[in-house]
């Protein structure tokens, strides 16, 4: 078979799937819409809250769930567990991809846990989305049962996912209010290398309205200008100009950008 003959089979598939949204934002359903139909997909339906989502795949009968993370009453992770109950949940194997604004470690995490196939960032690109629904279908994964973890879902691609999986998620969620396991018990000073005594100076001592009149002097007197870098002087109406190349650059119609370390550059 051809890389064009499985291109064209695959976009077939894409078009021939029903594509269920689940987000409680109608902007973001638009948005993935447009997306899915930018890609092929012909049959999407939509969800806006985690219950509706569950009665809409008993009713479509969707090929992928494309759910939120942060929804109202039912969140992405409730919403996931929820499907992957087969004693329960008549469609458990449905492949789910998870959306959601923040990339934190135990968010996708609790999604792999949780059983979601595939895990996008907001703000999601159609090429992402289009990897992933790629992903799902051409490559799917077995479902399966790990006893030891109550896990019902597609088999996960790394094992390091259900090791110690209370330790690393408490870990990752660690409240404000408990104490790190490294700042568990504070660290002991250095005991001080011994200092020899100041000498007392002989000078007699500013009383407060003399060391007031001095802070005030001071407060007022004008900050002296730093030094300008050796070299000539720019010359009238010279702009600065950043980047150890900006000269060449400039010459060439080029543009240049400042570097931590770039010097300036002054151009006529």
């Amino acid at each position: 078979m051809t890389v064009t003959t499985s291109k064209q089979l695959m976009q077939a598939r894409i078009e021939a799937s029903r594509v269920l949204i689940v987000d409680d934002d109608h902007y973001m359903r638009r948005v993935v819409r447009a997306m899915l139909y930018s890609l092929g997909v012909r049959h999407v339906h939509e969800a806006e809250d985690g219950m509706s989502g569950l009665e809409a795949i008993c009713v479509h009968n969707p090929d992928i769930v494309i759910v939120d993370w942060e929804m109202p009453m039912l969140d992405g992770a409730q919403f996931v567990q929820m499907v992957r109950s087969p004693g329960d949940f008549p469609v458990p194997d449905v492949p789910i991809i998870m959306l959601s604004g923040h990339g934190d470690r135990w968010r996708v995490l609790e999604a792999a846990r949780a059983g979601a196939h595939e895990y996008l960032l907001k703000p999601v690109s159609t090429k992402a989305l289009y990897d992933r629904i790629v992903s799902v279908l051409s490559r799917p994964r077995p479902t399966v049962r790990i006893a030891n973890s109550g896990y019902y879902g597609p088999a996960p691609r790394n094992a390091m996912v259900f090791q110690d999986p209370v330790g690393a998620y408490q870990e990752t969620r660690l409240s404000p209010a408990q104490p790190p396991r490294d700042a568990a018990a504070p660290a002991q000073p250095h005991p001080a290398a011994p200092q020899p005594p100041m000498p007392q100076s002989t000078a007699p001592q500013p009383t407060a309205t003399e060391s007031d009149a001095a802070w005030s002097v001071a407060a007022q007197a004008p900050i002296p200008a730093a030094p300008r870098p050796a070299g000539p002087a720019p010359a009238q109406g010279a702009r600065p100009q950043f980047g150890r190349r900006t000269q060449a650059k400039a010459a060439a119609g080029g543009s240049s950008k400042r570097g931590k370390d770039d010097e300036v550059i002054y151009l006529t």
